[in-house]
């Protein structure tokens, strides 16, 4: 085989490998592509797409939904629930490449579609290039086909890029409805000719950063069929909102102006447009039109004329502003600087009154009202009110609408004047003032005159209003007249009657008011006291004496009561701040008492009392001085004795400690009752606590024969002053009483144990018996100059310290120590009534102790006396053993020595001189008187023995050590020879 043709083999085994892989590669393609299943009924084709359009741009960083038509082509309404997949790839595409390699995907439900109809639908999900630039291919395509797969899917090409350029007008805004007062026909805004109108552009802007577009904008009159253009007018605007998906923009418009009026079309928005990198990518959304209407016409119609008081009367009546007519403007233009005028005319037609209005602008379709002055009166007069046919603005299209005539009666009101009294009373004290307010009809000829007068002659004063002083009237029975004047001159008279009496009050806001009438000066006299403590008045029913009250009426001068009989006095009493909250208020009743020492009540026979339970009032009037008692049920009070505790004190007695707490300032709580029930060591009947039903009899038995003292409920501690014998205990409770005496158990608190459960306590009376360790003293003088001084006395400067060591604590409890001095044998002695010099001292067992006294320091030591130190321990409930003995332990005696003359031997006086010794020697003298005494002696025999055996036994001693002397010797020679021996030895070795 030539080269040649193993050359064009190996080639065609190049060619036939090479498709093969072709082929591989397309039946993978395949299997990869998803599958069409053709297994739905009817025939859906897709038409178009929507959104975005073919062949367009769409920018790069924009989320949009999809959007397409779909149409049923069969002749039955088409299935629900039909699901269209769409995808999205870069570049072009052919279909099955383009769902393999889809960047994004979805699917959109088709709902039924009647036969023949287009619908559009769109995605349920959003769509973003994410930044991509270029083609992008995008796919329609139904899961399953139908009788028609040629229109089952679809597939087009967009555009995205980076630079995305759109300028989009606003076209749900339309540009009339930025102009005011227009008029309006059939919902059609009409403008005027030959006026400027301010127009704005308002639309969206979707520029990049670096996006740059200049745009011609403004507008441009066409004829109705937008066959011609009448006009334009036109502005370069190139500053747009930037960096945003559609950012909105308002741009004002230049001015339009149109010469003529009738029906036109008015294009306004983008006309042109050159942008950086890219012009207006969307060129149909860049312009809007509307239809506008230009006229002219001015129709003013005058509405309506009437009375001004009263709408439906027939006739006038003489005054400013009685007359009121309404104009409207029904025209399409607005009208400046108008006349409206009213003329009344008699019966020959002579002119009788004239009045204008002037109405300085009216817009189309607003109204104006206008009021003139009727000067004239009369009957069967014309009246006429007219609106010009000429104005400035034009000329009137519809003038029959612009007069009203009427043929009426004009009248002159009557003053109808009467008198408003301000401040209305029965009567009037000597401190009020009457307030009264002259009134005529509105509608009278003016100006009104008011003048006031008392008695018809005195004059009080002019106008309206009348303020007066009752006092300057005096008292008794008063008529002030009021007199009304109109322009013409006619007159009215109008009476007031006003009664002005003394007025006594006693105002104790907020607990009661009262007040009385008299002819005369008066005061009002009252006290208030609470219910003698101890006393039930006898009121029974399960009520008790709440408060006493008396009321008086006197004369200043002489305290004489001013009750009559005749006259009163009225009571009003709030129970809400006299009385506590917690006392119903339909409980209440009122008892009168001839004097606060009075205890028997009455009934109340004054008046009948109103109770007023919505305010908590009682209101009731007196005809002669009275003290009333109010009566009422005390509930159970909020009273507590919390942390209530029972302790052991000195001696066998009791502490008892607790915290009031509640309602402690009600007047109706009396203080405490302090109940004792005394029982042995093993135990009996106590007081129940609270953690058990409470029942009254129980605590009515057990407190019959315990009570033991009565406290102020403002105390907080008892010490029980009575010792209790040796076996016995004690179970203690507290009760709050009221001032009648009574006791509410149900508030008791008693002695309890952890547990809350009532128990008892026994008393402690022994004093412990430890004793301090090593108690001893030092005393010194202190021969201190500065102590010299205190008081010249030498005696002051001396000083005793004290020191032991504290002993272990007892069984029962830590101790505290006190110490004592007394100057007498302590032996016996009873220290109790004795104060210690140093009390309440902490013992840290088997720590040291000290105390120093001083001479100089008040009731101090002072030499040649004797003291007496006491320790005594003191048990936590305060049992001290108060009878000493002695010795003991715990009592140290001191003496101290007068030690100043060690300090001052020199002013001891010199002792005689002694006789002269023998033969004038010293020695010999000591020595002869030594010889007198048994131990020197002694002492010489000793010597002398001494003396005999060291003359005897010294020779022997001196002999034995030469001896030994001469032993030793000859041994270290000895050694001296050996040693040099062995050193000869290790030289020749």
């Amino acid at each position: 085989m030539s080269a040649v043709n193993k050359r064009l083999n190996g080639n065609q085994k190049s060619c036939f490998t090479f498709v093969f892989l072709l082929l591989f590669a397309s039946l993978s393609s395949i299997a990869m592509a998803p599958s069409s299943e053709a297994a739905a009924g009817g025939d859906l084709g897709i038409n178009s797409t929507v959104y975005p359009l073919e062949d367009t741009w769409i920018a790069a960083y924009d989320s949009i939904l999809l959007q397409v038509e779909i149409e049923n082509f069969h002749a039955s309404p088409s299935a629900s629930g039909r699901v269209l997949d769409w995808y999205v790839c870069e570049g072009v595409k052919n279909t099955n490449t383009c769902i393999s390699s889809s960047v994004e995907d979805g699917s959109i439900t088709i709902s039924s579609i009647l036969p023949g109809i287009k619908q559009t639908f769109e995605s349920t999900t959003y769509f973003n290039p994410n930044g991509y630039n270029g083609n992008m291919t995008i796919i329609y395509k139904f899961d399953q086909l139908d009788f028609d797969s040629s229109n089952d899917e679809f597939s087009f090409i967009v555009n995205s890029t980076t630079t995305y350029t759109d300028i989009m007008i606003n076209d749900e805004i339309n540009i009339l409805d930025q102009t005011e007062n227009l008029a309006d026909y059939e919902g059609q805004s009409i403008i005027n000719s030959n006026t400027n109108y301010s127009f704005e552009f308002n639309g969206y802007s979707h520029l990049c950063g670096s996006c740059q577009i200049n745009a011609s904008i403004g507008w441009q009159l066409w004829n109705i069929d937008s066959s011609e253009k009448i006009s334009e007018s036109l502005t370069d605007h190139s500053s747009f909102p930037q960096y945003g998906y559609y950012k909105p923009f308002s741009i004002s418009l230049p001015d339009f102006s149109h010469n003529a009026t009738g029906n036109f079309m008015l294009h306004y928005g983008m006309f042109n447009s050159a942008g950086s990198p890219n012009n207006d990518m969307v060129n149909d959304n860049n312009i809007n039109q509307e239809l506008i209407t230009i006229n002219d016409d001015v129709d003013l119609v005058l509405l309506q004329m009437n009375p001004s008081h009263n709408p439906s009367s027939s006739e006038y009546y003489f005054g400013e502003n009685m007359v009121y007519a309404q104009i409207s403007n029904d025209g399409n233009k607005s009208v400046h600087n108008l006349t409206v005028t009213m003329e009344v005319f008699n019966a020959i037609g002579e002119s009788q009154t004239l009045d204008d209005c002037f109405v300085e602008l009216i817009h189309p379709g607003n109204s104006f009202a206008c009021n003139f002055d009727v000067l004239t009166s009369g009957e069967y007069l014309e009246m006429i009110v007219s609106i010009p046919v000429i104005t400035e603005d034009g000329n009137d299209t519809i003038i029959e609408n612009n007069q009203i005539i009427e043929n009426t009666d004009i009248v002159i009101p009557s003053l109808s004047g009467y008198i408003v009294n301000n401040n209305q009373k029965p009567w009037y004290t000597n401190l009020d003032q009457i307030s009264l307010t002259g009134n005529a009809n509105l509608f009278a000829p003016g100006p009104i005159n008011y003048s006031w007068w008392y008695a018809g002659i005195i004059n009080l004063g002019y106008g309206e209003n009348l303020i007066i002083d009752s006092n300057s009237l005096g008292l008794g029975e008063h008529i002030i007249r009021l007199t009304v004047r109109d322009v013409f001159g006619n007159t009215e008279n109008i009476f007031e009657v006003v009664n002005v009496y003394y007025y006594a009050e006693q105002d104790n806001f907020p607990e009661f008011i009262a007040s009385g009438v008299t002819t005369e000066e008066s005061v009002i006299i009252t006290q208030t006291m609470l219910p003698i403590i101890g006393e039930s008045y006898g009121v029974g029913n399960g009520k008790s004496p709440l408060l006493m009250l008396s009321f008086n009426l006197i004369r200043e001068s002489d305290n004489s009561s001013l009750f009559t009989g005749s006259n009163w006095m009225n009571i009003e009493l709030n129970t809400s701040y006299l009385l506590l909250d917690s006392i119903p208020f339909n409980s209440l009743e009122i008892r009168s008492l001839d004097n606060f020492e009075d205890t028997t009540w009455e009934i109340f026979e004054s008046s009948e009392p109103v109770f007023d339970a919505l305010n908590e009032n009682i209101s009731l009037t007196i005809y002669n001085s009275i003290t009333i008692l109010i009566i009422g049920q005390i509930n159970t009070p909020e009273v507590y004795a919390e942390n209530f505790t029972t302790s052991l004190a000195e001696g066998g007695k009791f502490s008892l400690e607790w915290t009031p707490t509640g309602d402690i300032n009600n007047d109706y709580i009396g203080g405490w009752n302090i109940y004792q029930i005394s029982l042995p060591e093993t135990g009996g009947t106590v007081f129940p606590s609270s953690n058990q039903i409470f029942n009254q009899l129980v605590w009515d038995d057990l407190t019959t024969n315990s009570f033991r003292a009565f406290l102020s409920i403002e105390e907080s501690t008892w010490n029980d002053p009575l010792k209790l014998e040796e076996g016995l205990c004690s179970s203690y409770a507290i009760v709050p009483v009221d001032r009648q005496g009574t006791a509410y158990f149900e508030r008791a608190n008693v002695t309890t144990d952890e547990g809350g459960n009532g128990t008892y306590l026994c008393g402690d009376n022994e004093p412990p018996t430890t004793t301090a360790i090593q108690f001893q003293h030092t005393w010194e003088f202190t021969n201190s100059s500065d102590c010299f001084k205190i008081e010249n006395d030498w005696s002051m400067c001396y000083s005793v310290e004290l020191t032991w060591t504290w002993p272990e604590h007892e069984i029962d409890g830590n101790v505290t120590w006190n110490l004592y001095r007394i100057e007498q044998n302590p032996d016996g002695i009873d220290i109790s009534l004795i104060n210690p010099i140093l009390a309440d001292m902490e013992a840290i067992p088997m720590q040291s102790g000290n105390y120093t006294e001083y001479g100089w320091e008040d009731d101090g030591i002072r030499p040649q006396r004797t003291y007496y130190y006491i320790l005594t321990p003191v048990d936590w409930v305060g049992n001290e053993k108060s009878v000493i003995q002695f010795p003991s332990q715990n009592v140290e005696r001191v003496y101290i020595e007068d030690d100043w003359w060690s300090y001052y031997q020199h002013i001891i006086p010199a002792e005689e001189e002694p006789e002269e010794p023998p033969l004038g020697n010293e020695w010999l003298g000591n020595f002869s008187d030594s010889l007198e005494q048994d131990e020197f002696k002694i002492a010489g025999v000793v010597v002398l023995v001494t003396i005999c055996f060291s003359f005897i036994a010294l020779p022997l001693i001196i002999k034995k050590r030469k001896r030994l002397n001469r032993v030793i010797n000859a041994r270290n020679r000895q050694k001296m020879a050996d040693s040099m021996a062995d050193e000869f030895d290790d030289f020749f070795d």
